[in-house]
């Protein structure tokens, strides 16, 4: 998945603008207001006062997250004085921007609300599979993050027993069916801190078997425990490849169980399970160049918990296993919940289809999940909010001087939209969603 940074986002901006210029000091910061780059008169900054108003941006050791403007600057020397407090001494040449337009703090703000305002076009597109139906339910909350819904199918059921899972073509009880000895699944190594045992055909296994008869309930103790399928045969084959592994598990207990790709050079885990029923856990992770082991399993942090595990699938992807399903029609949003006219299919994992918010940016190796051509769209967006925030300034003014610039960049903006085909999920409501 492509991300871009605050970093670069911000510097977009003001290209876009045609008022970036970076700068690598020449001269070492000493505790005053002074700043050098003598290669600035060379592209063009070589008139005295060029530069006055600008905001520096510095993020360094010495001078974190600083902007200021430039008080006075020398053409011939390319040194700038700022104003505000003395600089934080700095040793060798470090690197800052030059804004000369828009303050580097109001262009995090404008990109921020470019992210918001722009969401049908620059968006997560997400499938989510972390509900299941249950008997006699007709209503349940959105997982966590969803901001709308545009499709909600339930999932077909299959076996993990195909070509592509390289567990099965191992020749691992995927779907914990086999166990030659009592105390773990034909294919994986002895767990340790946690007990297994199978678990089938109790009349409890409705409550979340969605699969097979045959589940692995699992019990860990009080020291953090592993269950780890035996190594892979042939490592090697996956070297420099993304793998991802998932399991359906259900419990009722966060923060306690998640899923971990390990290979002799390191490991991924997934995010831990929410506590909230039966959920799909997954991680991806790339693997070294030349492994020399490389396994996958489970992990928990060290709690007296019992959870139980469906089913075992490692890739050849970055994405898991892509889910089929039946289309539900019957159904409708409401305060955070997803209503069903008629009871859906028991024991089924409801695939929702839909858009979540982009991630916030809150400092600059903050990233969000996009890439070009989205970034631009997000870059003019953040420029309509800047050049109408100024216009704000000049409204008692007859003539404003921002009218055409709030027009400029619109049409930029919509221009922008129509050249990439920006794909744009309709917004949810209620009855009006039929597919």
């Amino acid at each position: 998945m492509a991300t871009t940074d605050r970093e670069s986002l911000r510097q977009a901006v003001s290209k876009a603008d045609g008022s970036y210029v970076d700068f690598s000091t020449t001269t070492n910061i000493t505790t005053d207001a002074d700043i050098v780059d003598s290669k600035l008169e060379a592209i063009g900054f070589h008139t005295d006062s060029s530069l006055v108003e600008a905001w520096v941006w510095l993020d360094t050791t010495a001078n974190p997250l600083v902007e200021r403007t430039v008080e006075s600057n020398t053409g011939s020397t390319g040194s700038m004085t700022v104003r505000g407090a003395n600089l934080g001494s700095e040793s060798g040449s470090v690197s800052g921007e030059l804004h000369r337009r828009f303050r580097p703090s109001d262009i995090h703000d404008a990109l921020e609300h470019a992210i918001n305002t722009e969401y049908n076009y620059v968006f997560n597109e997400i499938v989510d599979i972390t509900l299941h139906t249950t008997r006699h339910q007709l209503v349940y909350d959105l997982p966590s993050g969803i901001q709308s819904v545009v499709k909600v199918l339930l999932e077909d059921r299959f076996s993990p027993e195909f070509e592509e899972n390289i567990l099965w073509e191992e020749g691992y009880s995927v779907e914990f069916d086999g166990w030659d000895v009592s105390t773990k699944p034909n294919g994986s190594d002895a767990p340790t801190n946690i007990t297994l045992s199978q678990y089938g055909g109790t009349p409890q296994q409705e409550q979340f078997t969605i699969f097979d008869d045959d589940w692995c309930k699992a019990v860990s103790n009080s020291s953090a425990g592993t269950h780890y399928w035996t190594t892979i045969s042939t490592p090697s084959d996956y070297g420099g490849i993304t793998l991802t592994y998932e399991e359906p598990i259900y419990c009722t207990t966060a923060d306690e169980v998640k899923v971990t790709i390990v290979d002799d050079q390191g490991s991924t885990a997934s995010a831990f399970h929410g506590g909230t029923g039966l959920e799909f856990l997954r991680v991806a992770h790339s693997v070294t160049d030349s492994p020399t082991s490389l396994t996958c399993g489970i992990t928990t942090v060290g709690a007296s918990v019992a959870f139980y595990r469906g089913r075992a699938i490692l890739t050849r992807a970055e994405t898991p296993v892509q889910r089929e399903g039946i289309q539900i029609n019957d159904w409708e949003l409401f305060d955070g919940q997803i209503r069903f006219r008629t009871e859906p299919m028991l024991d089924r994992a409801l695939i929702l289809k839909g858009k979540k918010p982009l991630t916030s940016l809150t400092s600059d190796s903050s990233t969000i999940e996009i890439g070009e051509p989205q970034v631009k769209i997000i870059v003019r967006a953040a420029l309509v909010y800047l050049y109408e925030n100024l216009r704000q300034k000049y409204t008692h003014m007859e003539a404003n001087p921002f009218n055409e610039d709030v027009i400029f960049q619109r049409a930029r903006l919509n221009e922008m939209k129509s050249a990439h085909g920006m794909p744009t999920l309709p917004t949810s409501s209620g009855a009006q969603l039929r597919y």
